[in-house]
């Protein structure tokens, strides 16, 4: 009971166990009510969140941000801020935080390649934005996979 680590430990290990066919998603929401500093299931929230397509439930969660030690936004984070703007037609912020000139370039452009340039044809942009984006969440919501070649 006095050593710090352990202590560190139980705060973040959640209380019930679960077979895995009963494990959900919000395992990660119950463990940042135990613990609201529990970077890695806030982390590992917002991922699960992502692969889904769940931007509603990600944009929820997302002011949790300012909770850890982030520089900035992760640009995953941002690509995905992005998106969910362009689609909700909304303007979404984190208070006091911005989204980069970078990341808000890559979107740009992102957006003329596929639009554009192959006129929404993405199977002919595929090439292209695998190249270019592949490691982008545009890149994911738009194909259903990575771009990234082993």
């Amino acid at each position: 009971s006095t050593d710090e680590e352990i202590q560190h430990l139980r705060s973040v290990m959640p209380e019930t166990d679960r077979d895995f066919k009963s494990l959900k998603s919000d395992i990660f929401q119950d463990l940042l009510t135990r613990n609201r500093n529990n970077k890695m299931a806030f982390e590992y929230s917002e991922a699960n969140y992502l692969l889904k397509y769940q931007l509603d439930d990600f944009m929820k969660t997302l002011y949790r941000l300012k909770d850890f030690d982030y520089s900035g936004i992760p640009r995953v984070y941002e690509e995905a801020i992005l998106l969910y703007n362009f689609k909700e037609k909304t303007n979404f912020k984190l208070p006091g935080q911005e989204i980069s000139a970078e990341s808000r370039e890559r979107f740009d452009s992102f957006c003329n390649v596929v639009g554009t340039q192959y006129g929404g044809d993405k199977k002919r942009a595929l090439d292209a934005m695998a190249k270019n984006y592949g490691d982008s969440y545009f890149f994911y919501t738009l194909y259903g996979r990575s771009g990234l070649k082993k």
